[in-house]
């Protein structure tokens, strides 16, 4: 949803640099997973729980002041 929001000129800055951030977020939770010798299944497993968290984040005020 949001980045059919960002393409549309919808997106607030607020909006924008959430997404980042959670993206920015899943990279490094994945890079430490492989760095532990996990695999991808581990990293796809883990990544389910991620909209989770991200829906309780949404409620809150982020990005720069």
């Amino acid at each position: 949803m949001r980045p059919r929001q960002i393409a549309a000129g919808t997106g607030t800055a607020d909006e924008i640099y959430l997404m980042v951030a959670e993206k920015l977020d899943a990279a490094e939770e994945a890079r430490t997973i492989f760095m532990r010798g996990g695999d991808s299944g581990e990293v796809i497993t883990t990544e389910k729980s991620w909209p989770a968290m991200s829906s309780v984040s949404a409620g809150k005020s982020v990005g720069p002041a």
